[in-house]
């Protein structure tokens, strides 16, 4: 039993040293909470033993991993594993009897979601082709089929069996990263295991993204993109060069950023910013915000169905 003595230059309460504000849904926390006993001025107060336990005072979802720790030698109470599992901004309280209560509150990330064409295979591998993650800024995969990775820095491989794949199969991509896409491929029959598959990309999240450079390269399957960029998107290199059946109306997209569209469209052969055999009109309205792009060389090279009315630019 700990007695906890309450006044000047005694336990009169917790500080944070480490306060978690974000969380990817169903990971242990990236930032772990750590609170410091403290004393009526502020000071550290070194007493072990001392019981913190985590729960959500509002908020709907639920706490995963370890929820009562004890304060070690140096009055600190350190959090390993916590993690939540929810949808939406959750407020966590810290309490120990005796002391008044702590609180954070926590938000979720939004996930990229990437959908899968899963109903020709029993299994299939997808590596991701993401970077611009670290240690302090990780990125959290949900793979699906029930396994959930954190990858940091040393990554070389954002990679994954998919086990039983749902015939739409939804990955999920949380964190921060800066670029999704890569032209390693470029010029090759080939490109990142998993694009012949991918259907739709439902979401960008919010990652933080700058870069699409060749993201879709020969992603002959996709049909689908979100009807905005990410709002810090300056590359669109090759973003979907061969994408054979991608025929999407993209004149939301705010490009106001974007410094080159280099080979966007290069053998997208279906595209035409969404007119079909019924509709024919679809203008590719960009306007003025095409003002900072530096290269189109061979944005619509063999994009043999685009005959649409770009003027605007």
């Amino acid at each position: 039993t700990v007695t906890l003595v309450v006044g000047n230059g005694r336990i009169a309460g917790f500080q944070f040293t480490q306060v978690p504000e974000r969380y990817a849904p169903g990971f242990a926390l990236h930032v772990q909470p750590q609170l410091q006993l403290v004393d009526g001025f502020g000071n550290s107060v070194l007493r072990p033993g001392v019981t913190v336990t985590v729960s959500i005072r509002s908020g709907s979802g639920s706490l995963l991993g370890t929820l009562s720790v004890e304060t070690d030698e140096q009055g600190t109470a350190r959090f390993t594993d916590l993690g939540i599992d929810g949808d939406e901004p959750v407020t966590l309280e810290f309490s120990t009897v005796g002391l008044e209560d702590t609180s954070a509150v926590v938000t979720p990330m939004q996930p990229m979601e990437l959908v899968f064409d899963g109903s020709c295979y029993s299994n299939f591998g997808v590596t991701l082709p993401i970077s611009g993650f670290d240690d302090e800024e990780p990125i959290f995969v949900d793979w699906g089929d029930g396994t959930k990775e954190t990858y940091g820095f040393g990554t070389l491989y954002v990679s994954d069996l998919i086990v039983s794949p749902s015939s739409e199969h939804v990955v999920r991509v949380y964190g921060t990263a800066t670029q999704f896409g890569d032209d390693q491929y470029r010029g090759d029959n080939d490109n990142w295991d998993g694009a012949a598959l991918l259907i739709r990309v439902d979401a960008w999240g919010d990652l933080g993204l700058s870069s699409l450079n060749h993201a879709f390269y020969r992603a002959e399957a996709l049909v689908s993109l979100p009807s905005t960029l990410p709002p810090g998107i300056t590359n669109l290199f090759g973003t979907l060069s061969h994408a054979t059946n991608f025929n999407q109306d993209v004149s939301n997209w705010d490009v106001s950023r974007v410094v080159t569209m280099e080979e966007l469209f290069f053998e997208a052969e279906s595209f035409n910013n969404g007119c079909d055999e019924d509709v024919h009109t679809c203008p590719l309205d960009w306007g003025d915000g095409t003002r900072n792009v530096r290269s189109m060389e061979a944005m619509f090279d063999e994009a043999h169905d685009f005959d649409q009315d770009i003027n605007s630019w």
